[in-house]
């Protein structure tokens, strides 16, 4: 008797292959939700309805994600949960989840000869990403915000991915999946599928959780499966083979325009260097006459230019023997200046047409705020950073070409000295910049930008040359 009143509660799953952390994840959202569904866990009455749900039975629900090897503190809830709220009190649904930094105190900078604390990225680049909202989700130390969804929707046909011996693709029947489990991070695709319908995150800059690292070999590992699961999602995306859904399959077409702006800045940058112009792309193609780019550009700009070459042929006493004539600094000069207008421009056209669609943001499901296109721009490189693995090769076959085979190269080493500067400046200006945009109590419980020390630097880069074969 007692079995057959149980036997309503069962739910036969489907006989299917292990789907790692990913699967795992997904069971127990599913299993949080049927015993949820229950009469007895609702918090509605009969008065609400035939369901009996109320609007906290409706409400989205806070999903953390522990591993196994780290321990949440006790304030890691009293200081996530706010940030799913608007300052008025009422639930932010735009809010997809914080992520909070992975900690291992058994490792201090010194001696985290392979940067198990990812401390640059967390201390400095995370920091950075968060203006945007655009931290992507490490999996641990995660909480996401999942809205309700339809108790009756657990299982979803999906196409197979492996042909049958007769060569045709079948449908199988699988539990529903929040988090997917068709590539080795998770984590990223599931953030990348957020971002598609206009949802950011929040990082929380404090120690909220300790773990314990993974030996040498073991993180080693970790880090060829990082790799191989970006090379997997990104291929997914271009060969359109992802496993996202909804808005986030069919506002796909976002990621390729953020891939064509970039091979546009690539093409503009090999233009500038290959071919010699003064003049805008915008007058080749007639969008504007070639007077009015005289008067408002070139005209305007020769005086100074004149002024600042004078200048400096002051300071160094003169022309050098191999130096070029005045026309030749004023036209690399302009050629530049019109480059960075040029930029400026598209941006700006860019930013017009990103508030245009927030007119219509309701019907059009567009970015509508230039945020939106920062976080594209992240998830941009968070799928394709594994292809600049030949740079750690070239580096280090440049070095040994230049020992074994010596080259001259001409420049000026005053103005080398200043860019070098001007960049150590910009260096450490981001870094306490950075720093003084959170609390008083962040920065002297957790908030470790301000320690980001040369040996994190170099830890980061040591990492880089040394999963270069990984990758």
């Amino acid at each position: 008797k007692d079995e057959e009143d149980e036997e309503e509660f069962w739910t036969k799953v489907p006989l299917r292959s292990s789907h790692g952390k990913a699967g795992g994840l997904n069971f127990v959202d599913n299993y949080i939700t049927i015993v949820n569904e229950r009469m007895e866990n609702r918090y509605g009455t009969p008065a609400d309805g035939p369901d009996c749900k109320n609007d906290q039975d409706r409400a989205p629900s806070l999903y953390a994600i522990a591993d196994a090897r780290h321990q949440y503190q006790p304030d890691f809830m009293i200081s996530c949960i706010p940030c799913f709220f608007h300052r008025n009190g009422m639930l932010n649904h735009r809010v997809a989840f914080t992520q909070a930094p992975q900690h291992y105190p058994e490792y201090a900078d010194k001696r985290d000869y392979l940067d198990n604390n990812n401390a640059q990225f967390f201390r400095l680049n995370a920091m950075i990403r968060d203006c945007c909202g655009g931290v992507s989700s490490c999996g641990t130390n995660g909480m996401w915000q999942i809205a309700d969804r339809d108790p009756g929707a657990f299982w979803q046909h999906r196409l197979k991915r492996v042909r049958d011996k007769d060569g045709s693709l079948r449908t199988q029947l699988i539990e529903r999946e929040q988090f997917h489990t068709s590539c080795k991070i998770e984590d990223t695709a599931s953030s990348l599928d957020r971002v598609l319908v206009g949802e950011y995150s929040h990082f929380v800059n404090r120690k909220l959780s300790f773990g314990m690292s993974k030996d040498a070999e073991g993180f080693l590992g970790a880090q060829q499966r990082w790799v191989e699961g970006a090379i997997t999602l990104c291929l997914q995306w271009v060969t359109n083979h992802a496993d996202a859904h909804g808005l986030a399959k069919r506002n796909q077409p976002l990621l390729w325009l953020v891939i064509l702006a970039f091979a546009l800045y690539v093409g503009s940058l090999m233009r500038m260097v290959t071919k010699e112009y003064t003049s805008s792309i915008f007058v080749e193609y007639g969008l504007l006459s070639n007077e009015f780019f005289d008067t408002v550009v070139r005209k305007p700009l020769h005086h100074p230019i004149k002024w600042a070459y004078s200048t400096l042929m002051d300071a160094r006493g003169g022309h050098t023997p191999n130096g070029y004539d005045y026309k030749v600094y004023e036209d690399m000069t302009l050629q530049f200046i019109v480059f960075m207008l040029t930029c400026v421009a598209m941006f700006f056209l860019l930013w017009i047409l990103t508030n245009c669609c927030k007119c219509a943001k309701n019907v059009l499901h567009l970015p509508w705020e230039m945020q939106w296109w920062g976080r594209l721009v992240i998830s941009f490189d968070n799928l394709t950073y594994w292809i600049w693995f030949w740079t750690s090769f070239f580096w280090i076959g440049f070095n040994v070409f230049l020992a074994v085979r010596p080259a001259h190269f001409h420049f000026n080493n005053v103005g080398m000295m200043f860019f070098m500067l001007v960049v150590t400046f910009l260096n450490y200006a981001l870094i306490v910049a950075n720093s003084l945009r959170f609390s008083i109590m962040e920065s002297i419980d957790a908030n470790e930008i301000a320690f980001l020390s040369m040996d994190n630097i170099w830890r980061a880069n040591q990492l880089f040359f040394m999963v270069g074969p990984i990758q």
